[in-house]
């Protein structure tokens, strides 16, 4: 993928992944997001292995400990200066120090957690602990701070089977850190993964090309794990047919819904409502999928988001005009 022309002339609108918009008026007076959310997951297979997530969890946490082992004597202080890590930075490398190999198991993590409770507490994705069954990885934390903040506009949706996500977010994290490219992503550590979006990758725009070629570049090299991928959340615009893109929400309209599936629910809802409210009242007498669609269109600039194609923010157009004037 070499630029957003590309990207977005490569993409068909989510309306039309499947017969969605023949269907949408089905789901009246249902939850939407919740039907459209595990609309590909149905048939997942939950044979469900250890190896690869202990190797993901063991990586992650070695490539954490060896950076903060590498800061100098003046990032240490900086650390410490900035309050990073509650103050504790000194404390932690002394920690870090005394485990002097890499682990390679989660049951050899935990035995590090056990006698190093600092390192538990301050561990990468400590940073982001929550309520649900999502473990959030960003390259921010594993690089011991030494990053600065990503300015996040888009996403990237993927649906594997259950112990596939581990190995695929493996190969990506190691060709991540190999080029150095920031990186931003969570996923489903929870059993049954039943939902479509189990790993979700968040993007600025200067690293959303490189992480869609890294991820094309996995699914060239191994292409059975890539086959066994279920199709990204119906709301998406398909790259491939594994991978889905959405725009991340502007400011605004995040402060109002939360995610991007969220808020093209809405726009959603409100379109089958005001189609309905079209038809019964005899108003037209046109094809009632374009009805709904035409609204759908219509309404997609009062969530920002492209008429056109509604996984793109309705700047997109704009940052085309900018590639081709370059």
């Amino acid at each position: 993928m070499q630029n957003f022309t590309e990207l977005y002339n490569s993409i068909k609108n989510p309306l039309f992944n499947g017969d969605l918009l023949r269907r949408l008026p089905d789901y009246r007076n249902k939850n939407l997001y919740f039907e459209l959310i595990k609309q590909n997951s149905k048939n997942k297979h939950f044979k469900y292995e250890y190896d690869y997530r202990e190797n993901l969890y063991a990586l992650l946490f070695n490539v954490w400990k060896n950076n903060i082992l590498s800061l100098s004597k003046q990032q240490l202080l900086d650390l410490k200066q900035r309050g990073s890590y509650q103050g504790n930075i000194y404390e932690l490398y002394d920690s870090l120090s005394q485990q002097d190999k890499n682990v390679d198991t989660y049951e050899e993590l935990q035995q590090v957690f056990n006698r190093f409770p600092l390192v538990e507490q301050y561990c990468w994705y400590n940073y982001f602990k929550n309520n649900t069954s999502f473990v959030h990885v960003y390259s921010r934390e594993l690089r011991a701070k030494q990053e600065d903040y990503m300015d996040i506009k888009h996403r990237l949706y993927i649906n594997p089977e259950p112990n596939d996500t581990y190995r695929l977010l493996g190969l990506f994290t190691i060709e991540a850190l190999k080029e150095e490219i920031p990186f931003y992503y969570k996923f489903d550590d929870g059993i049954e993964k039943k939902r479509d979006d189990t790993i979700v990758m968040y993007a600025s725009d200067e690293n959303l090309l490189a992480y869609i070629n890294i991820l094309q570049s996995i699914g060239n090299r191994f292409p059975k794990l890539i086959s066994r991928c279920n199709k990204p959340p119906i709301l998406t615009g398909y790259i491939d047919n594994w991978i889905g893109y959405a725009t991340e929400p502007t400011e605004r309209m995040k402060e109002k819904y939360g995610s991007y599936n969220n808020m093209v629910t809405e726009l959603l809802e409100d379109a089958i409502n005001e189609a309905y409210s079209t038809i019964e009242n005899k108003r037209t007498e046109e094809n009632p999928y374009k009805i709904l669609n035409d609204i759908i269109s219509r309404n997609a600039r009062k969530y920002e988001l492209d008429p056109h194609k509604i996984c793109f923010n309705s700047n997109m157009r704009e940052k085309m005009i900018e590639e081709q004037e370059r």
